[in-house]
């Protein structure tokens, strides 16, 4: 009896051991990581965002999507949109010119695109600077006829062209003669060629104006009987005369007459054109119209 002693039996030790590796893990799991802590601090912000615009939307789940939606349209994920096509269009490259004759040559541009059936040709570009002052014989000028359609130089001069290129010949015009372009000192850039162009865009206004009056004269009185629509055309052509009589009377003194006869017989003609084809159309007119006639 007292030589038996107290062995611990084989499966005390491998108990102990596992349980220490179990609290050990435990410990382990307990703490609080990078990965842990970043995954419940976006939870929180997420939970308290949603929240937040679900208030905002009066509980309402259709609402705070459409309100969650919209703020992340606004977060700086995608790169900004590119300028569109018309945006890229519309913009003009003074090319260091005055921009007191860039708005002048745009406003004579947009003038003669609506009057023109074709648009601006590069006739009409290279007889407005030669009007200026420019030569049209200059390597310039040369160069601008040579970018047309057609083989023809006939063709070419009538070929098509846009307000950018326009400047662009008229800034290599004047800093191939030495001048400054953004300098007073050179008259073909100054004050008076600015009013001369913007005299020649109210003229064309003018006519712009007389060809909307006659059309609205064609086209009102369709649904009427000839007994009605005389006195509407009456008026129509009194209305004509009256803009006609006014930029006559607006037109400074310095315009140069033969262009001044010339667009006032086209005029005319287009009056009589529109008188004839109304005529034509309703079968009567009005005696102050065919006295006009």
């Amino acid at each position: 009896m007292a030589t038996v002693s107290s062995v611990p039996s084989e499966g005390v030790q491998p108990q102990s051991n596992q349980q220490q590796q179990r609290k050990t893990e435990t410990e382990t799991e307990d703490r609080m990581g990078w990965g842990r802590f970043s995954l419940y601090g976006i939870s929180s912000v997420a939970g308290l965002t949603f929240l937040y615009y679900f208030w905002r939307s009066n509980y309402s789940l259709h609402k705070t999507e459409l309100l969650l939606l919209e703020r992340w349209m606004t977060l700086p994920l995608y790169p900004p949109p590119e300028p569109t096509s018309a945006e890229l269009n519309s913009k003009v490259d003074p090319k260091c010119l005055p921009h007191n004759m860039v708005d002048a040559l745009a406003e004579w541009f947009i003038a003669t695109d609506l009057r023109e059936l074709g648009g601006v040709s590069r006739d009409d570009i290279l007889e407005l600077f030669r009007d200026l002052g420019f030569d049209e014989d200059h390597a310039a000028c040369k160069e601008f006829l040579n970018r047309g359609e057609g083989q023809l130089e006939e063709r070419r001069r009538l070929s098509g062209v846009g307000l950018q290129e326009s400047i662009d010949l008229l800034a290599k015009l004047v800093l191939a003669d030495g001048a400054s372009p953004g300098s007073s000192s050179d008259h073909r850039l100054g004050l008076e060629a600015v009013e001369q162009l913007r005299r020649r865009s109210r003229g064309l206004s003018s006519m712009l104006q007389n060809a909307s009056v006659l059309q609205q004269a064609m086209q009102a009185p369709v649904g009427l009987a000839p007994a009605q629509a005389a006195p509407a055309l009456a008026s129509v052509a009194d209305q004509t005369a009256g803009l006609v009589q006014s930029w006559s009377e607006e037109m400074p003194a310095d315009i140069d007459d033969v262009e001044h006869n010339g667009m006032e017989k086209a005029r005319l003609t287009r009056l009589e054109a529109s008188l004839m084809a109304q005529l034509e159309r309703i079968g009567t007119l009005s005696p102050a119209e065919e006295a006009r006639l």
